[in-house]
């Protein structure tokens, strides 16, 4: 379970460095986006919400990968991957996102293999 734990943190360490950096390079292109999807992130880049949300991919993926507080990187994280889904579920139009997906999972295991971590916040 311990390695298992640390291939799941490296991979989502790694997919939020990456996302987060791309946003920052040329490489990024608001025209892979139609519709609605193409309104809905023209808002969020003209508003800077997607630039701090970026920034907290960034730090949080670096959080994982270095090892510093990582169970506190994987609470900051699920609120980024629940946007995620979100987004490819109901702005996309994906009845099956397999990206999404993946992010759940990997985020899934990594909470319930700390969730020792969790339990001052979970008890009542």
């Amino acid at each position: 379970m311990k390695i298992a734990a640390l291939v799941a943190n490296y991979l989502l360490g790694l997919a939020f460095l990456a996302a987060g950096i791309v946003y920052f390079t040329p490489v990024y292109n608001l025209n892979d986006f139609q519709g609605e999807a193409l309104v809905w992130m023209q808002k969020m880049v003209n508003s800077k919400y997607m630039t701090l949300v970026k920034i907290t991919e960034i730090a949080t993926g670096l959080m994982m990968i270095v090892g510093f507080r990582r169970p506190l990187a994987y609470v900051l994280a699920a609120p980024v991957v629940l946007n995620i889904a979100i987004f490819h579920f109901l702005i996309l139009g994906q009845a099956f996102p397999v990206v999404s997906i993946i992010l759940i999972a990997l985020l899934g295991f990594l909470l319930y293999a700390n969730k020792e971590k969790y339990q001052a916040i979970l008890s009542a």
